[in-house]
């Protein structure tokens, strides 16, 4: 979508299900070395677990607003997001975008449309907020997987979810 270009550094942040989509197998991502890039990108959010997650800051809103490589109506709708979840401004024009990209059904036009109209935007604020929970909870799973795969020898992906599993030992 136009104007909802994210930074070069948060350009390759995928979802927490898409992620597990990805550690399930269910994805065109399947070589092990492509299994363990993705481990290695999303390293921090698994190590953190649900405290990746972190409240809003005003260092954080401000880097939202200055950001001009994201359009006015999305931050000022992320910043919307941010204070109904309790979430990091940046966090939440993340999680907008992702929204956007995998659950999002209109178009670009519609958006706009949605944006606008104050009942419409609470919709798809709601919306925001099932897909937030979503998303913890697939990082939940991200990490049962690892664990519940580590050790054994038949599962396809074993060595690299045992790297993972011991760099999140060692921290």
């Amino acid at each position: 979508m136009p104007g909802t270009k994210m930074a070069e550094s948060e350009m390759s942040v995928r979802s927490c299900r898409e992620l597990w989509t990805i550690l399930m197998g269910r994805s065109a991502l399947r070589e092990p070395a492509q299994i363990e890039a993705e481990l290695d990108r999303h390293w921090d959010r698994l190590h953190q677990g649900l405290s990746y997650y972190k409240p809003p800051s005003s260092s954080s809103a401000g880097k939202v607003k200055e950001n001009k490589d994201i359009a006015q109506p999305l931050k000022d709708f992320g910043l919307r997001i941010s204070k109904l979840l309790g979430l990091d401004e940046q966090q939440s024009v993340q999680l907008l975008q992702c929204y956007l990209q995998e659950d999002y059904r209109g178009t670009r036009d519609s958006l706009k449309v949605v944006l606008k109209d104050e009942r419409q935007s609470q919709t798809l604020l709601l919306k925001i907020a099932d897909y937030y929970y979503e998303e913890r909870m697939c990082l939940l799973r991200c990490v049962l997987l690892l664990l519940t795969y580590f050790q054994d020898e038949r599962h396809p992906y074993r060595a690299e979810y045992c790297n993972c599993v011991s760099k999140l030992e060692k921290t």
